[in-house]
């Protein structure tokens, strides 16, 4: 005869609960994201970053140290030039073992020359230190004025390198500062 069924029903075997596999190969598209999610990580829009660059940093240290140390030294030959008078040129042919009218000059024409380079050198020296200030303050026109400084400096200095080649120091000193200050890390930070 038929059977009757049993009570309780006999349970189901069941296979123990796995979370779903995903298919292999690449996400399904998700859409867009709603407007308080903002971007995903990959997409977000570059963000300035509130760290000064360390070329900047760089540049403009090299520009204190580099005017300071000009500007210095034109300051201290200008004095020692007013205050010794012959004395200093005395001093000069006794240690060169010439006269500056071995060399084709005068020491008038020293003098003023030391004196116009003066005038002219330590102003630069204390604009360019003031561009490097409002530069790593994160100023963008003072870091371009700043390299366009250094870049005449150095031509100038490269000019005047064919008498005194000491100054090819200064030449790759000004080089290093314009290119760090143009360095696209430099000049994708500013406020």
């Amino acid at each position: 005869g038929p059977q009757a069924p049993q009570y309780p029903p006999p349970a189901p075997t069941q296979e123990p609960l796995r979370a779903p596999v995903p298919p292999p190969g690449p996400p399904p598209y998700q859409g867009y994201p709603a407007p308080h999610q903002g971007y995903p990580a990959h997409h977000a829009p570059a963000a300035r970053a509130d760290r000064r660059p360390g070329a900047l940093v760089a540049a403009c240290v090299l520009t204190w140290v580099t005017t300071a140390l000009v500007a210095g030294g034109l300051l201290m030959v200008s004095l020692a030039i007013a205050l010794t008078g012959d004395e200093l040129w005395v001093e000069f042919e006794r240690q060169q073992g010439q006269s500056l009218a071995d060399f084709g000059v005068t020491e008038s024409q020293v003098t003023v020359a030391v004196y116009a380079l003066t005038a002219i050198a330590v102003p630069w020296c204390l604009a360019a230190a003031g561009l490097a200030l409002a530069a790593i303050l994160g100023r963008r026109w003072a870091r371009i004025a700043l390299a366009v400084s250094s870049t005449l400096t150095g031509l100038f200095c490269l000019a005047l390198a064919i008498a005194n080649p000491a100054l090819v120091v200064l030449v790759a000193v000004c080089a290093v500062t314009t290119w760090l200050l143009l360095r696209p890390d430099v000049a994708a930070w500013r406020r």
